[in-house]
Order: structure tokens, then sequence, then C-alpha cells
């Protein structure tokens, strides 16, 4: 007879941990769309940084007034004040007590702690306080391995080991009192953005165990949005972030929506209005070829919606969105207590990424050809006081 025990941990570590619930589940609040608009545009300031050594390759994060830069080619990070002044690099490669020593870096975050991750090949993830001391190195534990020959034939979208962290559109990593949160793409041929049950079955976040990697279980689905196309693989990606509180606020590439939700992945609001004067003539694929090859020109061309941020100081949500080709400009919505109360045409590419006592901070120009790095700013008292 085999012990039920050693049953209960084959069912674990092959099927992942995360309990099984209906797609509906994830999407029972009654949406609202109120709007009280308290401005129509914004000043936006933009803040040269000093020229130095990089690729001009990467990301801007925003981190106890100070701007840094990932540079993923060069995979450092770059430091720089409000006034745009070089302070200096950290985080390089190597096998010194504080430095990543590993070659293969596939992203960095700041966490809301103000501490910083950085997630490497072999799924490695280094965590490293505000400081810059590292403070532990785990592997993300996923459960059992399984063979290729398996992954591809694999179809029960609760089996952890189909998913792989996703790095390459929105690389959100977050963390709340012991818990890690990595998006997931499956990875499964029977379970890809070219399928139906995609968007219906498949999870989108790992929730892990901060002190010791282990995965604690999958959580989320993707919108019902995507039910209402035979097909829009170009644009299944979703963007997150985590009150200090623990709510999780979620967006969809191609939905007006966003979705709150407690700890233990209860919708509990649901609210958003759709962005202005966004081209969503969105092209629909009938197989995953035809989507492929259509991808870039779908993502450079038309309106979605591409990062959210939230604000505990002000209780405000931030959304971008860009409007598609034939606009000059793009959009940033900021809803406060889950009412837009801005709509405002922003430069193209911009997505807000922190706020000091006077401003807030957006994501500017990265040049890799002219060499310069640029970030934008606009007061907070253009949009809200304390």
């Amino acid at each position: 007879m085999i012990p039920f025990v050693s049953v209960l941990a084959f069912i674990f570590l092959n099927f992942g941990c995360s309990r099984e619930r209906t797609h509906e589940s994830y999407f029972g609040a009654e949406p609202i769309g109120q709007m009280n608009l308290v401005t129509e545009r914004l000043k936006v300031d933009s803040i040269v940084m000093d020229k130095v050594s990089s690729s001009y390759i990467g990301k801007f994060f925003f981190n106890n007034n100070v701007i840094l830069f990932w540079d993923e080619m060069l995979r450092k990070v770059l430091l720089f004040d409000t006034n745009g002044h070089f302070l200096g690099e950290r985080l390089t490669l190597g096998k010194g007590p504080n430095e990543v020593p590993i070659s293969e870096v596939d992203g960095f975050s700041v966490l809301k702690d103000g501490s910083f991750i950085v997630f490497g090949g072999g799924d490695c993830i280094f965590l490293f306080d505000q400081n810059w001391n590292k403070k532990s190195s785990l592997i993300l534990r996923k459960g059992k391995r399984i063979s290729q020959q398996t992954l591809n034939a694999a179809s029960n979208p609760g089996m952890s080991q189909i998913y792989d962290v996703e790095y390459e559109k929105h690389f959100t990593m977050q963390s709340y009192n012991n818990k890690l949160y990595f998006p997931i793409e499956c990875m499964a041929d029977n379970l890809n953005p070219a399928l139906r049950r995609y968007y219906e079955e498949s999870r989108i976040i790992f929730e892990v165990d901060k002190k010791t990697g282990e995965l604690i279980k999958m959580e989320g689905r993707r919108s019902p949005v995507y039910q209402d196309y035979s097909c829009i693989g170009q644009f299944s990606w979703f963007d997150y972030d985590i009150s200090r509180d623990g709510r999780i606020y979620v967006m969809y590439e191609p939905d007006h929506l966003i979705y709150e939700y407690n700890q233990e992945w209860d919708n509990t609001n649901t609210f958003g209005v759709p962005g202005k004067k966004m081209d969503t003539n969105y092209f629909e694929s009938t197989n995953a070829r035809e989507g492929g090859m259509r991808m870039v020109e779908e993502r450079e061309s038309k309106g979605y919606y591409t990062d959210i941020i939230y604000f505990e100081e002000y209780d405000i949500l931030m959304r971008s969105y860009q409007k598609g080709l034939k606009s000059a400009v793009d959009g940033l919505q900021i809803y406060q207590n889950r009412i837009l109360v801005a709509d405002v045409d922003v430069p193209k590419g911009f997505k807000v990424i922190g706020i000091d006592d006077s401003y807030f901070y957006a994501n500017g120009v990265i040049d890799e050809e002219w060499e310069e790095f640029k970030v934008y700013r606009f007061k907070v008292s253009e949009i809200l006081k304390r």
C-alpha cells in the first residue's frame, strides 16, 4: 500500500499548490467607471542625465530620491540624483560578497521596502538590502523536474512545472510580507496564447516563499475581455502592483478595467474607464504562426494599456497607455480611491516610476544612438494635495 502522505507529496510536486478555482471567481466584483476630472493636462518637465558608460538598453526605477537605470546588456545599475547627476554604479557581476555570481541575469526590480531583487539563469534569486548588501541567494523551486516531452504534452493548467517566469514584456517582481511575486507564462504546447484555453485556465502569478524559494501557489487568470476576440495573443500580457497592506492591482493590455484583489485573490473591486483615442482595431489571428507574424506590427501600431503603479501617499493608482501609431502622444490615467481624476496626454513611452515630496517621476528617453538618458517629472501639486 502506498502511504497517503506519499500520494499527497506526489500531487504537490507534480501539480503545484494552487487551489482549483473557476475563471469567473477571479472577476466577480461589479465594475465601476466613475470620473471626477480635476485637470485636463500636465506640465511635464524633463531631466537630462549625465553621460555615462552604458549600453543604453534597459529600464528606469526610482527609490529613496534616487533615479536608477538597470542596464540590461552590461548587467549593472546606474544611479543618478534628481538633477540628473551621476552618483555611481552598483550590482556588478562577480564573485564578491555583494556581487551577482552568474552571467545570465534576466531582470532587476526595486521592492516596496526599498530593497532590491535580481532574477537570473537557473531560476536564481538574489536579494539585496537598501544599502546594496546581499542578504540571500535562493533558487525558485516550482516542483519536480519534467522532461521536454512531458512539458510539450502537458495540458493541466495547475501543473507548476509548465510555467516559466515571464521577463520580456512586463517583468515586475514584487514582495509582500514573506512572499515574492513573479509574473509567469505557460510554456506547454497544449496551453499557448493561440488557444482559447490559455486565457481561461492558465495562471499568471507565482507566489514564492521569500526565505526558501519554494513555490507557495500559483494565482490569477487572464481577463474576460479575451473572450471577446478569436485570438489576440499579441496583447496577452499584464502588469500588476501590490500595496504595502497587500492589495493586488492587475491590468491587462487590451482591457480598460483594473482588478483589485486581497491576499486570498478575491476580486474585491473592479474599476476603470477606457483611455482616450486608442486604436483598438486589433488583428485577430487563427493560429500561432499567423499571430507571431503580426506581433511586432500590432504592438507598435495599436493602442493598449502598458503599466500601473500605486502610491499609498495619496491613495492613487496611475495607468499608462499607448494610443497607437497615428497618435503623437500616449496617455496617462490617474485614479484616486478608484475614481478617475485625470486622463492626460503624455510623451510617447511615458510610465510613472516613483515619487518624492514634490514630483512624480516617469521614464523618458533612452537614446542608444545619441547616448542620452532623459527622465520626465511633473509636480504632485498639479494633481492632488496631501
